[in-house]
């Protein structure tokens, strides 16, 4: 966890920081290890299974995340120009990464050209899982495969998938106007949040595929259907809905004022412009006044998201999957800053297979501490009869704090705590940063002890 600091400093960083090698790490030590590994592929493999066969009582669901890695070498023959989703004038390698949802612990990575589609890249990613676990698992995919396309992909190739869908999507939103009225009623009332109602409905919809060559009964350019079930699970959110309007408002103020003033507009600006708003032109300027018919159609859409599995029926379960594959884009943030995620910083093939390796490791035990963190969490505040009043209060406060934070941000706020030891002929002392008494709890808890 070098703070995204290139690789060159890590030696820097070593000597304020306390590390089980106590020897300094130079580039040449880092670069052998990664070419050592990379080499060892057998290896790397089997620590993959290992930790794909970790024993679990429940199903094995997956988050597949998809990201890629700029570099500047060369020599990287799996880089490829403009595909990058960090910038736009390097060349790329896309990287995926495998967690397990229910246990928050990574199981592989699959590195592939920077150009492979997204759904592809998960295809050939789980060819790899083959190898390594039983039974097929659920997927769980991110807002970046929010399409009919991306869908068909996963139903077409028969992977179990629970991905987002936009409400305003044809199909879905007919489905959706049956269960509207009814989705607020208490018996559709999450049972682990206050705050949201969810209802799903299983429809059988018809997919369309062009042909791309001629097989069987279909020629090329001829357009397959597909009927497949799909368990649509629509959810309304109270605080989502109240933020959404608050947006939403927000928008059509400025709108207004940039159509009042004789702004230019984007393309998106004027659709918004043309179906909010009457816009007429009079010898004083322009009078513009708000289409409150449309605006409140569009406003019913507020709160409320979609998401739709080809296997997964339980509305409940399908929403604790994605908010935990959510909490999963958090730990990939912390290691794109803290483990130099956004740059490959070597220069050939073998050295970046190694130093993925590296950082994979590096992320597991980033999960760990979240895991940590979890059951620290779960138990502060929690009066078991041993706590006087104050500790309570204390506790609580630091579960609100940690609650309010992320493990990035939990990760730079005690990376300022450092000790110092000085020795001069009037004495020896060790100098420690100023804590606040939540900081030494928090500290205590994790059972870190503060040198004075």
């Amino acid at each position: 966890m070098t703070n995204g600091a290139e690789l060159s400093g890590l030696e820097a960083w070593q000597l304020c920081h306390r590390a089980p090698y106590a020897d300094g790490i130079s580039e040449q030590t880092y670069s052998r290890l990664f070419n050592d590994i990379a080499l060892n592929e057998s290896a790397v493999q089997q620590y993959f299974m290992t930790r794909a066969n970790t024993p679990t009582e429940k199903r094995k669901v997956l988050a597949v995340e998809s990201s890629t890695v700029d570099t500047y070498g060369a020599g990287q023959i799996e880089a490829r120009h403009g595909f990058s989703k960090e910038s736009n004038n390097l060349p790329s390698v896309k990287l995926l990464r495998i967690m397990e949802v229910n246990s928050l612990q990574p199981l592989a990575f699959h590195a592939q050209p920077g150009n492979v589609p997204d759904v592809l890249s998960i295809k050939n990613t789980l060819k790899q899982l083959d190898c390594l676990m039983e039974r097929t698992p659920l997927v769980v995919t991110d807002c970046g495969f929010t399409s009919e396309e991306n869908l068909l992909d996963f139903v077409r190739h028969s992977i179990p998938t629970l991905t987002r869908m936009k409400l305003s999507t044809s199909w879905i939103r007919e489905a959706f106007d049956e269960i509207k009225e009814e989705i607020t009623k208490h018996a559709n009332a999450c049972p682990f949040d206050t705050f949201t109602f969810g209802v799903t409905k299983t429809v059988k919809h018809e997919f369309q595929i062009l042909r791309q060559r001629t097989r069987g009964q279909y020629r090329m350019g001829d357009v397959q259907i597909l009927p497949r079930n799909l368990h649509i699970h629509f959810f309304y959110d109270d605080e989502k809905a109240t933020a959404d309007r608050a947006a939403f408002r927000s928008e059509l103020k400025q709108l207004k004022g940039l159509v009042e003033n004789g702004e230019t507009l984007n393309k998106a600006g004027q659709q918004k412009v043309e179906r909010f708003f009457f816009v007429k032109e009079t010898s004083k300027g322009k009078v513009v006044e708000f289409n409150d018919e449309a605006i409140h159609e569009y406003q019913t859409g507020h709160g409320f998201f979609v998401l739709i599995s080809n296997t997964e029926k339980n509305t409940w379960e399908a929403l604790r999957y994605y908010r935990l594959r959510e909490k999963i884009e958090e730990l990939f943030a912390a290691q794109k800053h803290s483990m130099g995620g956004r740059r490959s910083r070597v220069w050939t093939p073998e050295r970046l297979r190694g130093r993925q390796f590296v950082q994979f490791v590096g992320l597991g035990y980033c999960f760990f501490f979240l895991n940590e963190l979890k059951k620290l969490k779960a138990r502060l505040g929690v009066d078991d009869g041993t706590k006087s009043a104050v500790q309570l209060k204390n506790e609580s406060k630091l579960r609100s704090w940690l609650e309010n934070k992320t493990l990035l941000q939990i990760l730079q706020w005690f990376d300022a705590v450092y000790a110092m030891q000085v020795e001069t002929p009037y004495g020896k002392r060790t100098i420690t940063t100023e804590t606040t008494a939540r900081d030494e709890l928090f500290l205590r808890e994790l059972g870190i002890t503060l040198v004075r």
